[in-house]
């Protein structure tokens, strides 16, 4: 969670996709105590997903 807070702070970093499921649900459990919405972490399929646009260029 420092490296987290740290890379955050430094650069922005908005969202923290995550391998697997159980590790989202270790990281969802302290992201309050740092100040971070439960959100900014996610799947690796989540970050793809928002990334991705569909329709008009």
């Amino acid at each position: 969670m420092e490296a987290l807070k740290g890379v955050v702070d430094d650069h922005g970093v908005n969202f923290m996709a995550t391998i697997c499921a159980i590790c989202k649900a270790q990281f969802t459990k302290v992201l309050p105590y740092y100040g971070f919405d439960m959100s900014m972490v996610g799947g690796v399929h989540q970050l793809v997903s928002k990334a991705i646009r569909l329709g008009d260029k």
